[in-house]
């Protein structure tokens, strides 16, 4: 009130605490260098205000930044924030090249790179077994990494590792057996493509899935459910279907098209796929891998899969009654009444639902054959609390594959969603359309 208000310059102050921040690092003698990690798991504002907070001190003398992030994500977050001002991708580019003065790219893993990873953190499991010491674990470490520091003289052979470990007292066969087989596939499979960070997550839901079973009593080798695990990590779902419908359709759990695919493989002859859904080259490489499990029983594995929603038939202990009017319903290719009533004297709710759910998943490998959709109508018109499963069952249908016979079936009541998501679909053709109308009695 006694005097003017002084008034704030804030560039000056900014120079003004620049230059007193470089002096006293030179009065100090000493550099500051700051390292920044994962900010590339921020949120797109943060890490825009965080590079612009470091952009202050990018040209004092004796400051450095390092910045561990990945720049796609970075420039991404860059475009996000400057969405409003007509970033394009040029001027992205020039913000994050004026910003970040060094750039180095930290190469992919290798094959060789990681088999060594993959063996040493099983390994690692091996010490908390107590199969192996810590001095063990610390020896075996230096003098892999010390090996691969050398791959440009020879791949990280099975050979090396095993004369590595020749003075442990319990030799890690599993576990070298494991790196072997897993590591080229770890490389090339586009869903791992060697980051380091996912062959981790593999690893550590191996672990837990093996320690699971154990406590319930199903033991399986390592390295089988090694092999399951890779398959359900990289297999896409349609694949992941197909396997799984082979098992359950066998009375032993074993999948009996490994037989010839197997055997193919151990033969030298031409991979053949066994479903559309198996042609890409992972499927083959995947097969090749050991062990051969043509005759395992996969049904435990499977079971803790993550398709487990889509129960397994002989894991659901089905009476023989709900077992024959599964097999009426996948059978039959018209909505029939008597199969309703017999669902509704033999069934409960919850076998019916199981049974639906394995339906549909097989359905969805078949790519909605025209009986699909007519067989699971059975079910919502044999049990009232099923509606809503059948509908959301049937939004994920191709609107293509729905055939308007389908339509008159449907109560406007429970299915009112269903319909309208049909009815506006683009895809639906003009004869599906007009059935919705129809049964609305819409003109």
């Amino acid at each position: 009130m006694l005097k003017q208000k002084k008034e704030e310059n804030i560039p000056l102050q900014i120079e003004d605490f620049i230059k007193r921040f470089s002096d006293l690092l030179e009065e100090l003698n000493i550099y500051l260098v700051v390292f920044v990690d994962d900010l590339d798991r921020c949120l797109p504002d943060i890490a825009i205000s965080t590079l612009e907070a470091m952009r202050l001190l990018l040209f004092v003398p004796r400051t450095a930044f390092v910045i561990a992030a990945d720049d796609q994500m970075i420039k991404s977050a860059v475009r996000i924030h400057f969405k409003d001002d007509g970033y394009n991708d040029d001027l992205v580019t020039n913000y994050f090249d004026k910003l970040i003065q060094i750039s180095i790219a930290v190469p992919r893993l290798g094959v060789n790179e990681v088999k060594a990873y993959i063996f040493l953190l099983l390994l690692q499991e091996a010490v908390k077994k107590t199969t192996i010491s810590d001095g063990e674990y610390s020896d075996v470490k230096n003098k892999v990494i010390d090996s691969e520091k050398q791959c440009w003289s020879g791949a990280l052979t099975r050979k090396k590792i095993e004369d590595i470990c020749k003075d442990l007292k319990n030799k890690p066969e599993n576990e070298i057996e494991i790196a072997e087989e897993i590591s080229g596939i770890l490389v090339s499979s586009p869903q791992i493509a060697g980051n380091p960070r996912l062959i981790k997550r593999f690893l550590n839901n191996l672990i837990i899935t093996e320690k699971i079973m154990k406590i319930q009593g199903n033991t399986v080798s390592l390295q089988v459910l090694t092999k399951l695990q890779l398959f359900e990590r990289c297999s896409t779902e349609k694949a992941f279907n197909f396997l799984l419908n082979q098992v359950e359709d066998s009375n032993d759990g074993k999948a009996k098209f490994l037989i010839a695919q197997e055997e193919n493989v151990r033969t030298g002859k031409e991979y053949a796929a066994p479903d559309l859904s198996w042609k890409d080259k992972f499927y083959e490489d995947w097969i090749k891998l050991n062990p051969r499990l043509y005759n395992v029983d996969l049904r435990p594995i499977l079971y803790f899969s993550r398709n487990k929603a889509v129960t397994l038939a002989s894991f659901d202990e089905l009476s023989s009654e709900a077992r024959d009017i599964m097999n009426a319903i996948v059978q039959t290719t018209k909505f029939e009444n008597f199969i309703v009533e017999e669902m509704q004297k033999k069934l409960s709710a919850d076998d019916a639902k199981k049974i639906m759910f394995r339906i549909s998943s097989k359905a969805n490998v078949s790519q909605w054959e025209d009986k699909s959709s007519i067989q699971l109508l059975h079910f919502p018109k044999a049990f009232e609390e099923l509606q809503q499963s059948y509908v959301g069952i049937m939004k994920n249908v191709p609107v293509e594959k729905i055939k308007p016979s389908l339509i008159p079936f449907l109560d406007d009541v429970w299915a009112h969603d269903l319909l309208d998501k049909w009815k506006i679909d683009q895809r639906a053709s003009r004869q599906l359309v007009n059935a919705i109308k129809i049964h609305r009695g819409e003109k």
